[in-house]
């Protein structure tokens, strides 16, 4: 009878780590690049995720900070897409753009009635960020 009592705990168990092991596999690291354009220095807001503002608490945020023309920044996000907020010269502390969202680039086409998409062979979200508010 005991025999009996532990086969089904440990079918559980094994097939929670089943599927943890392939949930994990299908999560992969998608890389974010966010190039400073100048011609000044800006404070820059990357956050994972869809929620907005890019500070929200439901956001991770993957970059905060000021930073300079010419700079590279890097980060990794489990998320196909990140928000991302800036400011303006002239008032660089403080004039920040409305959040917007970065999505990976997908291929798409078109299936009779329907869009097919997937993720494009390279994976990085690029970001390129200008001081001057655009007009």
């Amino acid at each position: 009878m005991l025999v009996h009592t532990w086969i089904p705990a440990l079918a559980m168990v094994l097939g929670t780590l089943v599927a943890a092991d392939a949930g994990a596999e299908s999560d992969s690291a998608v890389p974010v690049v966010v190039t400073l354009l100048g011609p000044s220095s800006v404070r820059v807001r990357v956050s994972e995720g869809r929620a907005m503002p890019c500070n929200a608490s439901e956001s991770r945020l993957l970059i905060d900070g000021k930073f300079d023309p010419g700079e590279v920044l890097r980060a990794a996000s489990i998320d196909d897409c990140v928000c991302v907020q800036q400011t303006y010269e002239p008032f660089t502390e403080s004039d920040w753009s409305e959040p917007r969202l970065v999505c990976r680039a997908m291929n798409c086409e078109k299936l009779k009635s329907d869009w097919r998409c997937k993720p494009a062979p390279d994976p990085t979200i690029r970001i390129d960020v200008a001081s001057k508010r655009p007009e």
